[in-house]
């Protein structure tokens, strides 16, 4: 993946993190000189988990457990896109985990649910079919 510098000084560069782009090393090149690969890492969250701690039935209260990937600050208060679904405060655990209640309505309807997380800074990471009601 090739990217482009939109600033740069002697010590320090300045790019757009394409979509895609994952942890790894990065090599740098200025004017057909290359450095050393260097570690880089996304800064975007990505969430490794989504399980509920009971089983989310219609009706039901219960809470999400999410890990991920990325040390980011999330972004309060939740909210749900889905009318039957109610979505408490979120407890940030530690850097890599939260706790989040929900509520499900008895109308909500059954079938598998996607989670979005968003970072302060804009950024969001999304896993569809996180849990299933």
């Amino acid at each position: 993946m090739t990217v482009t510098a939109s600033s740069a000084t002697a010590t320090s560069l300045v790019v757009t993190v394409p979509a895609g782009a994952v942890d790894g090393p990065v090599v740098v090149g200025v004017k057909g000189v290359l450095t050393n690969a260097l570690n880089f890492g996304v800064t975007d969250p990505a969430l490794s988990s989504v399980v509920p701690e009971t089983p989310a039935v219609l009706g039901g209260t219960t809470i999400l457990d999410i890990s991920r990937q990325q040390v980011h600050r999330w972004l309060p208060p939740c909210r749900s896109r889905a009318p039957a679904i109610s979505v408490g405060s979120i407890t940030l655990v530690n850097s890599t985990f939260l706790t989040v209640p929900i509520t499900i309505t008895a109308g909500a309807g059954a079938g598998p649910r996607d989670v979005t997380v968003l970072n302060a800074d804009g950024s969001s990471a999304s896993r569809t079919q996180a849990f299933q009601i």
